[in-house]
């Protein structure tokens, strides 16, 4: 099989993600890595920021701190030539790059896994190749934005989602589901690293064995903008610490 990646430029997730999946891999597959960048321009990231400082401005700065010093494992680069997959860079998804690359490559399978964007719907609906995207929430209850986050702030546990691509956001048949507990005393910080490796594990099975996708019922759907210090104090209150707790 060959397997597309679409992702972002993220150096403190990402490569988590793709170590896992690449080493449960194991090469059975030919994969390429496509990295488009992370920030939607200065006025989203200062948005962030005024909106939720005590999340965004640390991870903002973690962000910088692992592009000078990258983590033991090394970054995605290092991740992907330990493993033999291919990394390319896209500056963009929604003009001809990302279909000339689809063209040159011929993916079995397009996979967005932290993507920052929307991919066009012409990519999402090609019938040469599944089109499958990473959720970290319930669909149909969590849709949009860092909805584990809104799971936990609500009190509920988050649910891993793999789903095919459709034009409508998150709304897409579902291939897999796994729900993920927050550990006690575990950080945000802690928990979103590990709910990647987790994810990677969910998706190596089902490419295993692609089950067939199941519709999910939107009309019990919800859309999610993102949190802000409201959805901090609340996951605060509920005994878990956005960097450093007892797992961190």
């Amino acid at each position: 099989m060959r397997i597309l990646f679409i992702t972002s430029t993220d150096r403190v997730y990402a490569p988590r993600f793709f170590a896992e999946f690449l080493r449960l891999n194991a090469g059975a597959d030919t994969v390429l890595v496509a990295t488009t960048p992370l920030a939607a321009g200065v006025g989203f990231v200062w948005r962030r920021l005024v909106s939720f400082p005590r999340y965004f401005a640390p991870l903002l700065l973690l962000q910088a701190w692992r592009a000078a010093v990258p983590p033991a494992g090394g970054g995605l680069d290092a991740v992907c030539r330990r493993h033999g997959a291919e990394r390319r860079h896209l500056p963009r998804v929604d003009d001809a790059a990302l279909p000339a690359l689809i063209e040159q490559f011929a993916p079995d399978c397009l996979i967005s896994m932290g993507c920052p964007r929307i991919l066009p719907a012409a990519v999402v609906r090609d019938p040469r190749y599944a089109a499958w995207n990473f959720h970290g929430g319930r669909i149909p209850r969590y849709r949009g934005a860092m909805t584990p986050m809104w799971a936990l702030a609500e009190g509920t546990t988050p649910v891993l989602t793999w789903h095919r691509m459709v034009a409508r956001v998150d709304a897409g048949g579902i291939i897999a589901q796994r729900p993920l507990p927050l550990a006690p005393g575990e950080s945000f910080h802690h928990y979103s690293s590990r709910l990647l490796g987790e994810a990677a594990a969910l998706l190596a099975d089902a490419l295993r064995a692609p089950p067939p996708p199941t519709e999910p019922e939107l009309a019990e759907s919800r859309y999610y903008d993102w949190p802000t210090a409201q959805q901090g104090r609340a996951l605060r209150q509920r005994g878990a610490p956005l960097w450093i707790g007892k797992r961190s």
